[in-house]
């Protein structure tokens, strides 16, 4: 994979083949949440949720195995429901809200399925609910035009939250000490906390008040488009890996 096909990609599979990341690292763990959110309005049982929410919290190792093993149970339980016990794949109404599902299990989890996988899963969530949106009869050639075209939407978002993530690994970026100043250092920290990744321009004016000049960084602050934990530009301020 070249630099540039790495920042027009659409489809997050080769750039998972090129970064190879460890599954376990930190960095996996909330992209994997990250792909869980965006189908948060499909996890309906508060249980999935609470396991992503713990999930994230155990990538930066403020949860216990306490409190990831009941999480994990309770969104295995969500999975194996007997409300799901029926469905017949793709083209049923409640395959979004299953896949979901499993994707919310997997991701507390954290074992026995690549992120790759829950990519896959959360696309088909995505595919399957517009298929099924469809106002008369919402399967046949129309429904499954909607159906991939959503799909493609998800990956195209994902692949985006990729970028979010692991930056750029052809042209890696170093912190200056110059910069981390008494603005710049409170203001990640709060991005990062508060999930409140609207001020992330505010972030680029004060990095640029420090002397940061580094177009990367400050275009990748400043650029539309959504931000989440584990955004490269804010890992590195704040001193995560």
């Amino acid at each position: 994979m070249t630099e540039a096909e790495w920042l027009a990609a659409t489809d997050p599979q080769p750039m998972l083949e090129h970064v190879k990341p460890d599954e376990e690292a930190r960095k996996t763990r909330l992209l994997k949440c990250a792909c869980c959110r965006y189908v948060w309005h499909l996890l309906t049982d508060a249980r999935s949720r609470k396991g992503i929410e713990v999930a994230e919290r155990a990538a930066d190792g403020s949860a216990d195995s306490v409190e990831i093993e009941h999480a994990a149970h309770g969104t295995n339980a969500v999975k194996e429901s007997e409300r799901f016990w029926n469905c017949r794949g793709p083209h049923d109404p409640l395959y979004a809200l299953h896949t979901a599902a499993d994707a919310a299990d997997s991701a507390t989890r954290n074992t026995g399925f690549i992120a790759l996988g829950i990519v896959r899963w959360v696309g088909n969530a995505a595919g399957s609910e517009a298929e099924a949106a469809g106002k008369g009869r919402p399967y046949g050639k129309e429904g499954k035009a909607r159906f991939e075209s959503a799909k493609q939407q998800a990956f195209f978002t994902i692949a985006s939250l990729f970028r979010d993530i692991f930056g750029n690994p052809f042209r890696p970026v170093a912190v200056e000490s110059s910069w981390l100043t008494s603005d710049v250092r409170p203001l990640a920290e709060g991005i990062y906390q508060d999930r409140a990744f609207d001020r992330m321009p505010i972030l680029a004016d004060a990095l640029q008040d420090a002397g940061c000049d580094n177009d990367d960084i400050l275009n990748h602050c400043r650029q539309p488009g959504e931000h989440v934990r584990g955004c490269w530009v804010v890992d590195m301020l704040t001193g995560r890996k």
